[in-house]
Order: C-alpha cells, then structure tokens, then sequence
C-alpha cells in the first residue's frame, strides 16, 4: 500500500431552495492515487438552518449527529470514486454554508482539494403578477398616454425588495 493517495472532493447543487422544498445535492471523492486511499471519511457541518433528509451513498455508511452528518467510505482504489446523495430542505430564509471535508489514513500530497463550501439561498415563495391599467384609452399622434401598472403578491409569502422597471420602445 502506497503510503500517499490524493484524493479529490466535488459538490454539485444548493443554491437557491425555496423554504420548505425538499432539494439534493451530490458529493464525489475521488482518489487520484498513485495508492489506495484507505479508511476515508467525509465530515459534513451542517448548519441548524439545514434538514437532512436523508443521505444515499455508493459506498460504505452515514451516521447522523446533531449540527453534522459522517460518511464512512472505507477503501477508494486509484483513479474511483463514491458517491453520496443527500436530501435537504432548508426551514428559515437567508444564506448558509455547509463545510465539506474528506481525509483518508494516507498522506495527501495535494490537501487543498480536500474541502468544499457549499452555499445555500433559501428562499421564501411568491407569486408576482402584472396587469397593465390604461387611463389614456384613446391616444392620437402627437399625444400623451397616461398608464399605469399594478404588481400583486399571490403569496404564500410577503415578497421583500421587489422592484420594477419600465421601458418604452421607439
């Protein structure tokens, strides 16, 4: 067994989630070699903002515990992979971080691949709708019109920071 393996963490997903909306996102650990990576583990903080659901992997086990989950992978052989799939919903609005982290018993000569912030942007659902209102109902050339517009919030939720922008053509 080769005393170095060189493994490498990839996260796809989070970003925007709406509020209560179950959403995944995927972790890879690859071992890049030249040995086999031997007894690998991944460490996930999980701030409190974050529901696990739950979490799949390819390979080896989870067990969750309160603010993180671990995810006992076991022996990657060079140039494979594991997978894990985990499932979330995010119960307040704002932006949070979860701090990935993957470590093996063999020496890493590149550690800097080792750790992932993945971002998430709750948000909460609104439905915004525009319904044009003319008070010029007749307009000669030369004239002026006169309209306006109405933006309404069909909900669920109040919609902050909602703006608008209106441009006439030529």
């Amino acid at each position: 067994v080769s005393p170095h393996a060189d493994l490498a963490l990839a996260v796809s997903g989070g970003g925007k989630v709406l509020i209560g909306a179950e959403s995944t996102y995927d972790v890879t650990v690859l071992n890049q070699g030249p040995g086999t990576a031997m007894d690998v583990a991944l460490r996930d903080l999980v701030p409190a903002e974050v529901v696990i659901i739950g979490a799949q992997p390819s390979q080896g086990d989870v067990a969750f515990d309160a603010g993180a989950f671990d995810w006992t992978i076991g022996a990657i052989e060079t140039a494979q992979s594991v997978t894990l799939t985990v499932t979330y919903r995010g119960d307040q609005e704002g932006v949070v971080t979860n701090r990935l982290t993957v470590a093996s018993g063999q020496v890493d000569p590149h550690p800097i691949d080792n750790a992932f912030d993945l971002i998430h942007q709750f948000r909460l659902a609104t439905d915004l709708g525009l319904t044009p209102v003319t008070h010029t109902p007749v307009v000669l050339e030369g004239q002026l019109a006169s309209y306006g517009v109405t933006v309404t919030n069909r909900g669920p939720n109040t919609a902050h920071h909602v703006g608008l922008s209106i441009t006439s053509g030529p």
